[in-house]
């Protein structure tokens, strides 16, 4: 029943903010690489069961086979994505009697308690950011941004709406000349695991995505639906969300499989939500 009480007052000290530090007395005697993937807007299989999701129960199945764990009825703290995610990198509950700005809280991602720990047992970390969510802005001074190109940035698309300019169309163009497929989400992410995987040191992947939330930009072959109707489909449907998680599921197995090939360290997986409701 949490509600984010936003305010513009500063907060001089944002280890106030939360009530405890799990990560305080933290040690790590291993140092696997982590691969944290985080789908926008995912439910758990168990709901989207309970929302006729048909394939709910083969994605589970296909989950273990691949060798993850499930947790059952599984739910994040908050409803709302920046506390939900700051609450998860810092390892502790939001304190409720303070008041907060958004931006407060994003900062307290770019500067996680758990990303301060990696770094400081030497981890590289790789960010991948969501593009039209300013809370997933990549620290250059501590990351190595992995999706920072200006043409897919928001603002890129802003400057072209200046001038009447669907950026959709220039994406359009760009398929009907080269017959090249554009890579979507979680795929991208595969394909620069040919970069992460020469990095020496132990790594770290923070990729959030922008799927299966919408707007909903691939079909269930992972195929941007661009490519079809040069527009993207921002309002909500459940056949155009359950497409994306089906996409999805493919993405996962072919991320685990590249992993499993070319990794030559210990590693994990983790594969969460970002919200409460999900």
């Amino acid at each position: 029943n949490f509600k984010a009480n936003l305010t513009t007052d500063k907060i001089k000290n944002y280890s106030d903010i939360f009530v405890s530090n799990s990560f305080k007395e933290t040690k790590l005697k291993r140092k696997p690489d982590i691969y944290h993937i985080i789908p926008d807007g995912m439910l758990n299989l168990n709901t989207l069961e309970k929302y006729e999701f048909p394939h709910s129960k083969k994605f589970k199945e296909k989950l273990e086979e691949i060798g993850f764990e499930y947790f059952e009825n599984s739910l994040t703290n908050y409803p709302a994505t920046y506390f939900s995610l700051s609450s998860t990198l810092n390892g502790s509950l939001v304190n409720e009697n303070l008041k907060f700005s958004e931006k407060q809280i994003n900062k307290t991602m770019y500067n996680s308690r758990l990303h301060k720990l990696l770094i400081k047992n030497d981890y590289k970390i790789f960010w991948y950011s969501h593009k039209i969510w300013i809370g997933s802005k990549c620290n250059q001074n501590l990351f190595k941004c992995m999706n920072a190109s200006f043409y897919d940035q928001e603002y890129f698309e802003n400057y072209l709406l200046l001038i009447n300019i669907n950026k959709l169309w220039l994406d359009k163009l760009y398929f009907k000349l080269f017959k090249k497929k554009k890579l979507m989400h979680l795929d991208k992410i595969t394909k620069d695991l040919d970069i992460i995987l020469k990095e020496p040191k132990p790594r770290y992947i923070y990729g959030y995505l922008n799927t299966p939330h919408g707007p909903y930009s691939v079909d269930q072959k992972c195929v941007s639906i661009i490519e079809k109707n040069l527009q993207e489909n921002i309002a909500f449907e459940k056949k155009r969300y359950f497409e994306h998680v089906l996409c999805l599921k493919d993405q996962i197995e072919k991320f685990t499989s590249k992993i499993k090939e070319k990794n030559q360290r210990p590693f994990i997986i983790i594969i969460q939500s970002d919200t409460g409701w999900a």
